[in-house]
């Protein structure tokens, strides 16, 4: 083959040859028989149409000379090549999981390894920027996952992988719910900077879903919460809303109690 080409036409599985001579000789020689014929490409170019006459050169030293070849079938054979090309790119884990209640994943979903190299003709590999699983799907879940899942066999004979298969790790944790009661602050835009904002309560509900192990963590100070006076008409609504800001990334399902809050203001 040759060096970093790879062949993309149909190869020739069979040639058949027409010999003539005596049924003896045909029968001492087992020419009926199949028999394997190497052929060495790298000595052709790419969309070489290349005579069966001279890929046999070395099976016609191999019988006497009483035995005459008549004809072979095809007698050409095309021969088409493109750049090889490897890639090395990300495998996408094709999950689909269920949880039970209070269950799910913390922490990220992991692959080892994370990425395989594909390799194959330029005009295959040229459009593959990622490398699928096969399908892993798991219900009622209460409990971190390990295992081996394999990868999706390419449609293309051409294409290889490195790896047939990667270890995956789901962390899981059961949720649990904590509520604060947190302080409302006010923001406005400039243009209302030297108005006095009263909003009612003073004070909301929040409540998050917390990973049991973080529970303790998670503190009333790690939540911003405030009546934003930007997103409304100052002169026409009536409630303004509750925004919540933070950085704790344990948090999840974040609500607030009442989520909209009356208001006065002073000029």
């Amino acid at each position: 083959m040759p060096e970093n080409l790879i062949l993309v036409s149909k190869p020739v599985d069979e040639i058949f040859i027409l010999t003539e001579s005596t049924g003896f000789h045909l029968f001492r020689h087992n020419l009926r028989a199949n028999r394997l014929v190497e052929v060495d490409y790298s000595k052709y170019g790419r969309g070489a149409l290349v005579p069966v006459s001279e890929i046999l050169v070395e099976f016609k030293n191999q019988i006497p000379g009483e035995i005459r070849i008549l004809g072979v079938s095809p007698e050409i054979v095309y021969l088409d090549f493109e750049a090889l090309l490897e890639r090395s790119v990300p495998i996408d884990f094709d999950y689909r999981l269920d949880f039970n209640q209070q269950f799910d994943v913390f922490g990220k979903i992991s692959l080892s390894p994370d990425s395989i190299t594909v390799s194959g003709p330029i005009s295959a590999i040229d459009t593959i920027f990622s490398w699928p699983s096969k399908p892993f799907e798991k219900k009622n879940i209460n409990k971190s996952l390990s295992g081996v899942i394999e990868m999706k066999k390419p449609e293309n004979e051409l294409i290889s992988l490195s790896v047939e298969r990667a270890e995956y790790n789901i962390p899981v944790e059961r949720f649990t719910e904590k509520v604060f009661d947190i302080p409302v602050e006010v923001f406005t835009e400039d243009d209302d900077s030297e108005k006095s904002f009263s909003i009612f309560p003073r004070r909301v509900t929040l409540s998050c879903l917390l990973p049991v192990s973080r529970y303790e963590e998670v503190l009333a100070s790690d939540f911003q919460v405030f009546a934003d006076f930007s997103i409304i008409d100052v002169k026409s609504d009536k409630r303004v809303p509750v925004m919540v800001n933070t950085e704790n990334e344990f948090a999840r399902n974040i609500r607030v109690s009442p989520s909209r809050l009356e208001f006065i203001i002073y000029d």
